[in-house]
Parts: C-alpha cells; sequence; structure tokens
C-alpha cells in the first residue's frame, strides 16, 4: 500500500476511533450542529457493528493474557504463544520449513526495559538485551542503525503496556481533544449522493470541510500538550507515544485536503477524502436483513478492498477490487473472555497459507524463560559474538549427529 493510502485509512480510522471516544459528549441535546450530526451518526453505526464489537480488545488486553497462533504461509510453519504477566511479557516460537526435519524454537521474555533470549534449539545460555541502552558492540555491525531503531520502538511499544497511567482517562482525553478540533472545523453542504446503507438504496445529505495544514498542525500540537502534561502518564496508557509518531507520520499526507461526510438512515454512510490527486472513499454499508455487514474503500471510482462480514456466525471475506491477487477468508468471533481468529485462506500478492489465533485471559508463568542472561548484547563485541556463534553450531551439529 502507498503511503497516501495509508496515510488516508489512517485518517479515516482515527475519525471513527474519534467518534467513539467522546459518545459522552454528544449523545445529548435535541438540536444539532453539522458536527454534531456527523459524529453521533459515526457513534450509532459502530455501536451497530458486530465486527466493530469484536475488535474491542480493551477488556482482554488491560489484565494479564495469553495469545495463540499457528500460522503456515509459503510451507513456513510457525506456531507462537505471547503472555502477559504484570511487567513480564513472555514469546515462544517454533519455526519450522518443509524441506527441514529440525524446527527452530527460540523464547523470548521482556522485563522492563530488558529482552532476555534463548534458542533452546540450540544452546541453553540467555542472551539480554536493553533498548535504554548505549549499543557499543556487534549489533552495529550486524544491523543498520534504521533496523535497530525498529526493534527498540516494538520493545518501548510492548513495555508501554505496563504505564501506571488510566487508560480511560487518557481515551477521555483524546476525545476531547478531537471533540474540541473537529467542533472548530467549518462545515458546509455539499452535493448529496446516492449510497447503499443497511441493505438500501439511500440518498445521503453531505458536508464537507477543509483539512488545511494549519489545521492538521494545531491538532497534533494539541495532542503533543497531552504527552507533556500532568496526565502524560494516562495518555500514554491509552496510546504509547511510539504508535503516535507512526500515525503521525502517516496522516500528514491528508494536508490541504476536502473531506465530506455522507449521512443517510441517521448513520455514517460514507467518509471520502479528496486530496489534490485523487479522491479515496470509505463506504460503511451497515448490516442487510440477512446481517452482512460491508465495508467498501474506493480510490475515485475502483474498489480497492472489500470486506464482508457475516453476523450470525462471525464468517468474513476481504478482498481486494484491483488485481485480484489479495483475499482472505475465515472467521472471526468473540465470545466473552475469548477471542478467535481462524483464517482458512490467505493470499496476499505472493504470500499464501491460514492461520490460527486466539486471545483470552489470563497467563501462565510456568512458559516464561527462567534464568539469569550470560550475554549482553549490547556490549558483546565481534569477536565474542563469532565465538559465541560457531560453539553454538558446534553443539547443535553434535546434537544432530547423536
Amino acid at each position: 500500500m502507498s503511503r497516501a493510502k495509508k496515510g488516508i485509512c489512517m485518517v479515516i480510522v482515527c475519525i471513527l476511533v474519534g467518534a467513539v471516544a467522546i459518545v459522552f459528549g454528544i449523545k445529548k441535546g435535541l438540536f444539532l450542529s453539522k458536527q454534531n450530526q456527523i459524529l453521533l451518526a459515526t457513534v450509532h453505526t459502530l455501536e451497530q457493528s458486530q465486527f466493530v464489537s469484536n475488535l474491542d480488545l480493551e477488556t482482554i488486553l488491560k489484565s494479564d493474557y495469553t495469545a495463540n497462533a499457528q500460522a503456515t504461509i509459503n510451507k513456513v510453519s510457525v506456531t507462537a504463544s505471547y503472555a502477559k504477566k504484570g511487567e513480564q511479557k513472555s514469546l515462544t516460537t517454533n519455526i519450522g520449513v518443509s524441506l527441514i526435519d529440525d524446527k527452530i524454537k527460540a523464547d523470548f521474555l521482556l522485563d522492563g526495559d530488558v529482552l532476555k533470549i534463548q534458542v533452546p534449539s540450540v544452546g541453553t545460555d540467555i542472551f539480554s538485551y536493553s533498548y535504554q541502552e548505549e549499543k557499543t558492540g556487534c549489533l552495529n555491525n550486524l544491523f543498520s542503525e534504521n533496523t535497530t531503531e525498529k526493534i527498540d520502538d516494538v520493545l518501548k511499544t510492548l513495555s508501554a503496556q505496563d504505564a501506571k497511567g488510566d487508560a480511560q482517562n487518557g481515551k477521555k482525553l483524546f476525545g476531547e481533544v478531537f471533540l474540541k478540533e473537529f467542533r472548530n472545523l467549518s462545515f458546509s453542504k455539499a452535493d448529496a449522493q446516492v449510497f447503499e446503507v443497511n441493505g438500501k438504496e439511500q440518498k445521503c445529505k453531505a458536508y464537507q470541510t477543509q483539512v488545511t495544514g494549519d489545521v492538521v498542525e494545531h491538532f497534533w500540537s494539541q495532542i503533543a500538550e497531552l504527552y507533556e502534561g500532568e496526565e502524560k502518564a494516562d495518555v500514554n496508557a491509552f496510546l504509547p507515544d511510539t504508535l503516535l509518531e507512526k500515525i503521525k507520520e502517516n496522516t500528514n499526507v491528508v494536508k490541504n485536503s476536502t473531506c465530506t461526510f455522507f449521512l443517510g438512515d441517521g448513520q455514517l454512510a460514507a467518509v471520502q477524502v479528496q486530496t489534490e490527486d485523487v479522491a479515496y472513499t470509505l463506504e460503511l454499508h451497515g448490516t442487510d436483513e440477512r446481517g452482512t455487514e460491508e465495508f467498501r474503500m474506493k480510490q475515485e471510482d475502483e474498489t480497492l478492498y472489500d470486506l464482508k462480514y457475516q453476523d450470525t456466525d462471525g464468517s468474513f471475506k476481504l478482498k481486494d477490487g484491483q488485481y485480484h491477487a489479495k483475499k482472505v477468508t475465515g472467521v472471526f468471533s468473540k465470545e466473552a473472555d475469548v477471542v478467535n481468529l481462524s483464517v482458512s485462506e490467505f493470499q496476499w500478492n505472493r504470500l499464501s497459507g491460514a492461520l490460527k489465533l486466539s486471545l483470552q485471559e489470563g497467563a501462565d508463568e510456568s512458559q516464561f524463560l527462567q534464568g539469569d542472561a550470560a550475554y549482553n548484547l549490547n556490549t558483546m563485541t565481534d569477536k565474542e559474538f563469532r565465538r559465541i556463534f560457531w560453539k553454538l553450531l558446534w553443539i547443535k551439529g553434535d546434537t544432530n549427529e547423536n
């Protein structure tokens, strides 16, 4: 996906999430402004969506939990188990290739800013790595600075789950900023268009606003103040600053664009973002009488992606509308404190396979990596790394012979 498409998708998602975050502020009042009509219609649309409801994992992720995954992609099989208990996060992986008998097993434990690593299939030694410590050894030669920065960002994001702040309050603070900035926008009526809403075609009224560079910069300046204020721990608990930077990078593409919102039957039927070069539209078709939800992303009149979800059994199908090279089919469901995703068919350009994923409350601490680290990857020299590497290969070869 191009940077522009990714940015447009991110902006539309931010609008939808922002609307949900401020539901408490617009459900009151009989006479609504254009801004509040849009927000209220968005809330109605998302509240009625079983698919969107299933995506709400907050109740599970705020406590200890375990995620298990099994995947086969291009004849490479992977099983993984990720668990969070307090400040500790454990990841166990098994990777196998169809042409090789052995599987590579690796265990990881993130405790605060320190990551411990063990590869039982080649040895029992434990390695440690801290994203806060300076890297003075072999890592500078093994990986580029950009790669290590990405690794550090992932670890920081995972560690941010332990923020001592109140995520609910952080969500409320975000909603208040979004509400204020959205209400400050100037909206005007636009030409009505026909969209499908809940299985029927509706002539939808339209409101549009201009999103200038100044509007975008002011919004981000207000968000930045949240991360510098007294309640920054709450904000980080809701959205880690490492993720915020990624969102910011991808949303700046909408500077100097026109956003149009189409409302029909009390719901948000579509959002269109017109940049200087092209128009992107997200259509939210709602739920038809058979319980089928549909979401469609378009570039001008061409469909980029189409998602259909069946409320009754959780089955879904995602496909692209351009080259028919991307298709995902499966079942996505949530019951109480357990979420299940089963992908029976996965085709994404040259990648193909299947996937099973489950997420549930509770973590088994006995699966966590135990022991002290024998080696520090932050300071390990090239000579020391080569010595350990050949030692591990020798142990592995000796084990295979026996």
